[in-house]
């Protein structure tokens, strides 16, 4: 019979890959459901001879983030909810800046909402281990088991095993 090792508990006790990667899903679709929100629902830029438009760095910035924390939120959630922050920030500074193009009230509340589920899925206990197998893995000793030795000599005598040898003289 095979011992059981750490590495069987942290095996059996994981969940599957869609589970591990829920809370990042659901960052990325509420972060793409905003993303949406703004190309349908914000005002559009009136450009014309008489008024011509120019580059605008703060929106550059806000796409670069907004656009940015779908892809993050699979590789850490952390820096997710820092980009989803700094967007929300940007988004309510450039309001600001262009009044007359600033979006509805409700679409900025979703911009808060974004930021506070980021935050929320940061604090999230990650799903895997339970805590009893986390317990049994840390009090646990890691120790490596015996290797059988070799036995030298013609047979083997009763009550011998794989870790205990037993020497018959020759006859």
């Amino acid at each position: 019979m095979t011992p059981l090792l750490t590495a069987d508990v942290f095996g059996w006790t994981m969940r599957p890959a869609r589970r591990r990667r829920a809370r990042a899903f659901l960052v990325a679709i509420a972060a793409t459901a905003v993303i949406a929100l703004h190309l349908w629902y914000d005002p559009p830029v009136g450009c014309t001879d008489a008024a011509p438009c120019g580059p605008d760095p703060l929106n550059a910035v806000l796409l670069g983030l907004v656009a940015a924390v779908p892809l993050v939120a699979f590789v850490s959630l952390p820096v997710t909810a820092m980009l989803a922050g700094g967007f929300f920030a940007a988004d309510v500074l450039w309001q600001v800046a262009h009044p007359p193009l600033a979006s509805p009230a409700w679409l900025t509340g979703a911009d808060a909402a974004l930021v506070v589920l980021a935050f929320v899925a940061v604090r999230l206990a990650p799903p895997g281990l339970g805590s009893g197998a986390e317990m049994w893995a840390a009090t646990t000793s890691h120790l490596t088991l015996p290797r059988p030795r070799t036995c030298r000599g013609t047979g083997w005598a009763g009550g011998c095993s794989r870790y205990r040898c037993c020497w018959l003289p020759s006859p």
